[in-house]
């Protein structure tokens, strides 16, 4: 017994002793502690390079003891890479096999919802995107990465800030400007609030938004973000982290109008840099090619010249063969040599940089953009307009694609800001077009007119199809569709813009056709649900064919376009812009382009006719006041409509669509050069935001014949200012002037006659007629709202204003008044005010509305943004849905206007199109008038046009 019991002790002995042997071999005494003060050193970020070191030696012990596979070693890896990111970023050769391997331990050891696994997820990501350039095979992880640390950590951890964070800067870089924006903003609140504004990622984060902000043209917005960083002293003042907020800083002052202030900014960068870094740093070269450009828009340009041949040559010594950073100096390297004339040293730059982007992005992705438009006018300086072309509507299509799918996650604002900023191919290809007819491509008409048909006002048909897909939200099962779309969307758009050449061509451009089928079939699945949906769908994918395929007899198109030279300018737009005008007429088998001239001679003109024809003639002798704008009307006509071809200005009825201060002329009102009017030797005008309103889906009438009519509201009684002061409250400015809506006796008779007239056409019964009709007291803000939508039929008339407060935002700037608008100012807490503000009616359902007539002041009239069109009140309308919209270019004598207005429903309601029956109104009017002994002067009959859908 005793011995058994003897054996057995020495076996359980033995069996500890084991244990322990084990346990020592499995964890190393000294591993904890270093892997704690390892990470410790990362997170102060000191010394990485001695934290490297640490974690290398940890690994290496690991590794010697047989646990190269336990968390441990995952744990050391991490650090080892989060430290030499600090060093090298993913220098080292085996930076991506050592992640993959950490990745591994812990997918082994089935932890992969915790921490660990996130940083080991994170740093893959690392070195695939910032490391690699391969941003695009980085993302899953980053979005991995982020999903499981929104399950483990709080919503507040500073740590899923920075999660956050990363995958923003992807998305940045992937240009998915919409979606990176939410995630920077978040991962700026999470950070501040636990780490306070001196923190070094509280910086980075503002850092980060601002640089977002500024891409997408927003520079107060970015300058606010730079400026708070300064203030704040996140960084040392001697920092390299400083120097990048100096830098874009100066960016954003420039881009602003401060090139003194940018240069000072620039040059402390500058000494910042070189003390670091040294006079080759890459940081160096960045600020080099920023001075660069300030010499080169001061006309400095051998001084530039010697700036950006420097910032080349450091670049691409500093930047590994192949890498896309240094690209970006390339191009404006290249742009500049392109401008010299050394067109082959630009060429080959050119050559590499596209080479470059297309290895690192594939040889669809719309980074190519830049590279290809500044490739389109060294062909074009050079006289070789085919490749001009070729180059500058590629280039086109690549950014227009980019900037459809990155608008869909941008406010109106935003994405019009972004709009004028974006890269285009346009002002080349449209410069080719310039070229005398034997210089340019056979096709090239069409061509360009196709792309500025499917690259015009595209915020605008964003946002219209955004409304519109609310409206049809109540279909069932229709969100579900909406939402798998918006996936096949995505994956559509992340295959095209792959990064890297693919191993396998075809099976990527197989994939690429599935994710296309995909899309397709889901819009199929949404339409099937949504006719309307099915046919807008249609209608973004029109080109010029279609819309040529749409126009009616004995009709003629003439797009007006402005567009900047493409001369030396540094791959800026110049400030040398002309206007354009592409022309063709139903039946005719080819387009045609016209020069228009310079912009600035067009623009004067403009605004000195206009100036002339919107003020009452003075009380003279009707002869005498006829032809008050002959000269400069007639130098107008002969630039605008002389010199379009015979068959366009011969056709019954035009259909227009402007650009520039184009949009603020009414062709019809015109002198026609012997003695009359195009108005009554001309045809029939009628105006379009875009070529593609041409081909509009004919609009389904809801049953019945319902209106709603409003005019002459009870404006209340005036309150002077200063009785409003402790209300703080802004008074509105009419757009003629002054901030009290003044009584329209007028408008009520005009409102009863427009009502009578729709009631006896749509038979409405005389209770319907009593509750469409609304004036004085009952014309309000809250009866539009309620009664709106629905409707076949709106007219308003009223005043309109400008308010001037937003300064930035035509929509939140401008509006219709109503009852009560004056009293209403003293008492800023009332629900309704009076004041109907243009963002209030984009959110109006106006989509049964076949036409809306705005009889007040200017309502044609706002701030023009070239491609986009009129913001204000026209655009609030088109965007809420309304088909055709009537409006005023200035403000009509009141009895005029009355009798405008008769004309003008009589011949719609006797079935005229709205071009025939704008016309006839006008020449019925004029014709009244003549007979009368009265003056025929365009003031009395002229400002009113309509656009939007023609039939």
């Amino acid at each position: 017994m005793d011995t058994t019991r003897q054996r057995c002790a020495a076996k359980t002995i033995l069996g500890v002793l084991t244990l322990l042997i084990g346990a020592c071999r499995a964890q190393p005494p000294s591993v904890k502690p270093t892997l704690s003060l390892i990470e410790e050193k990362v997170k102060r970020q000191e010394d990485f390079q001695g934290a490297a070191r640490m974690a290398r030696d940890v690994l290496r012990r690991l590794d010697a003891s047989g646990q190269g596979d336990s968390l441990d070693a995952a744990d050391a890896i991490d650090l080892l890479r989060r430290a030499s990111w600090g060093v090298n970023q993913c220098g080292d050769p085996d930076a991506l096999s050592l992640c993959r391997r950490a990745m591994a331990i812990r997918e082994k050891h089935q932890r992969v919802d915790d921490m660990g696994y996130v940083w080991s997820l994170s740093n893959y990501a690392n070195c695939l995107g910032p490391g690699g350039n391969d941003f695009r095979a980085a993302k899953p992880y980053y979005e991995r990465a982020v999903a499981i640390a929104e399950k483990v950590l709080e919503p507040m951890d500073p740590s899923l800030g920075r999660r956050l964070s990363n995958l923003a800067a992807v998305d940045s870089e992937l240009g998915e400007y919409g979606a990176a924006r939410p995630l920077f903003e978040r991962a700026l609140t999470i950070l501040e609030k636990n780490l306070g504004p001196k923190h070094h990622d509280v910086g980075v984060a503002h850092f980060n938004l601002g640089a977002l902000v500024e891409l997408l043209g927003d520079y107060e917005a970015a300058r606010s973000h730079y400026e708070w960083i300064l203030a704040n002293q996140v960084n040392d003042p001697a920092s390299t982290d400083t120097g990048g907020v100096l830098t874009r800083l100066g960016i954003v002052l420039n881009e602003t109008g401060d090139p003194r202030g940018a240069e000072e900014l620039y040059r402390r960068a500058l000494r910042i840099y070189e003390t670091n870094g040294g006079p080759e740093d890459k940081n160096v070269a960045w600020i080099l090619g920023n001075l660069g450009r300030l010499k080169l828009e001061s006309g400095d340009r051998e001084g530039a010249y010697r700036l950006l041949e420097r910032a080349a040559a450091i670049g691409r010594k500093e930047h590994a063969i192949g890498s896309a950073e240094a690209v970006p100096g390339m191009l404006f390297f290249a742009d500049v040599l392109t401008d010299r004339g050394e067109t082959q040293r630009a060429a080959a730059i050119f050559e590499e940089a596209l080479s470059i982007q297309s290895t690192a992005f594939g040889p669809e992705g719309w980074h190519l953009a830049p590279g290809m438009v500044g490739y389109a006018r060294l062909y074009y300086k050079t006289g070789r307009s085919a490749a001009a072309l070729d180059y500058a509507l590629r280039g086109e299509s690549f950014a227009r694609r980019q900037f459809q799918e990155t608008a869909r996650g941008l406010s109106e604002r935003e994405a019009l800001r972004y709009d004028r900023v974006r890269e285009s191919g346009m002002d080349v290809a449209l410069s080719v077009l310039a070229m005398s007819s034997s210089d340019r491509p056979v096709d090239a008409v069409e061509r360009v007119w196709d792309a500025l048909v499917r690259s015009r006002a595209l915020v605008l048909d964003e946002m219209v199809g955004r409304r519109r897909n609310l409206l049809v939200t109540g279909v069932p099962g229709i969100e579900a569709l909406f939402a798998d779309l918006d996936a096949a969307r995505n994956r559509l758009a992340k295959l095209a813009a792959t990064a890297g050449e693919p191993a396998d061509p075809a099976a990527h451009h197989k994939k690429v056709e599935e994710a296309r089928q995909d899309e397709e079939r889901m819009e199929r699945a949404v339409g099937e649900k949504s006719a309307e949906f099915r046919q807008r769908i249609a209608a973004r994918r029109f080109g010029l064919s279609e819309v040529v395929a749409s126009m009616p007899r004995d009709s003629a198109l003439v797009s007006y376009v402005l567009y900047g030279r493409p001369a030396a300018t540094g791959g800026r737009r110049s400030p040398r812009s002309s206007y354009g005008a592409f022309v063709t007429v139903a039946g005719q088998a080819k387009p045609s382009f016209v020069r228009i001239g310079e912009a600035g001679t067009v623009d004067s003109l403009v605004e000195r006719w206009r100036r002339i024809v919107s003020s009452p003639p003075p009380p003279a002798a009707m002869a005498e006041t006829q032809d008050r704008d002959r000269e400069m009307g007639n130098r107008l006509r002969q630039l605008l409509w002389d010199r379009l071809p015979g068959p366009v200005r011969e056709a019954r009825s035009v259909f227009l669509v402007p650009d520039g201060s184009i949009h603020l002329v009414n062709l019809a009102a015109l002198p026609d050069g012997h003695g009359g009017r195009l108005l009554e030797s001309g045809p029939s005008v009628h105006y379009l935001s875009a070529e593609r309103d041409l081909s509009r889906p004919v609009r389904s009438r809801p049953p019945g014949g319902s209106f709603l009519v409003m005019g002459a509201p009870d404006f209340g009684d005036a309150v002077p200012s200063s009785a409003c002061d402790q209300a703080k409250v802004h008074f509105p400015v009419l757009r003629g002037g002054g901030t009290h809506f003044s009584p329209l006796p007028a408008s009520k008779d005009e409102a009863k006659q427009v009502a009578d007239l729709l009631a006896s056409r749509f038979r409405a019964d005389h209770k319907a007629h009593e509750d469409n009709l609304l004036v004085g007291r009952e014309a309000t803000e809250e009866a539009f709202k309620r009664l709106a939508a629905g409707q076949r039929v709106i007219h308003l008339a009223t005043h309109a204003f400008l308010t001037g407060e937003s300064g930035a935002n035509p929509l939140e700037d401008s509006g219709l008044a109503f009852a009560g608008a004056n009293a209403r100012r003293c008492d800023p807490g009332e629900a309704e005010d009076g004041l109907l503000m243009a963002d209030e009616i984009t959110s109006q359902d106006l989509s049964a509305a076949e036409w809306v007539v705005l009889s007040a002041c200017d309502t044609g009239v706002g701030p023009i943004q070239a491609g986009e069109g009129v913001q204000g009140l026209r655009r609030a309308f088109e965007l809420a849905g309304a088909g055709t919209l009537v409006m005023s270019l200035w403000s009509m004598e009141d009895q005029a206007t009355r009798d405008w207005m008769k004309d003008l429903y009589e011949a719609r309601l006797n079935g005229a199109s709205w071009p025939e029956a704008v016309h006839q109104a006008s020449l019925s009017l004029m014709a009244e008038r003549r007979r009368a002994g009265l003056s025929t002067d365009p003031f009395y009959w002229g400002a009113f046009v309509a656009a939007g859908d023609w039939r």
